[in-house]
């Protein structure tokens, strides 16, 4: 394999309020974009679940790969997706969605596959 993978998966209960709100959402992409130093190629893209499953999905495509917001309002839910083939910061990463999506009751997961160099 070639090209370098770098894939974190981040799990956040407890999430603030305001990301039940889209104009947050786009935010969070592309401030998100930004602190990976990367292009927004397309998007973003959001979208309301379903009424069963409420929340939000938001998408955008970088010019490495895409970064994935999905909510899940009921439950006060998020998890993050973000996949790139171009290094990044992680820990500049994990910072800002802690300061932005988390609360201080927030439990925070990440998994993490980093292949690359």
């Amino acid at each position: 394999m070639y090209t370098p993978r770098y894939h974190c998966v981040f799990d956040i209960s407890s999430i603030r309020d305001d990301l039940s709100d889209t104009i947050v959402l786009d935010r969070i992409l592309h401030e998100l974009t930004a602190v990976m130093d990367m292009t927004i190629l397309a998007g973003p893209l959001i979208a309301e679940g379903h009424p069963d499953n409420p929340g939000f999905t938001g998408f955008v495509v970088v010019d490495y790969s895409h970064i994935s917001i999905h909510t899940f309002t009921r439950h006060q839910e998020a998890l993050i997706d973000i996949f790139s083939c171009k290094p990044y910061d992680k820990f500049l990463v994990q910072r800002y969605i802690q300061q932005h999506c988390a609360t201080e009751k927030s439990v925070f997961r990440e998994k993490q596959v980093w292949w690359g160099t």
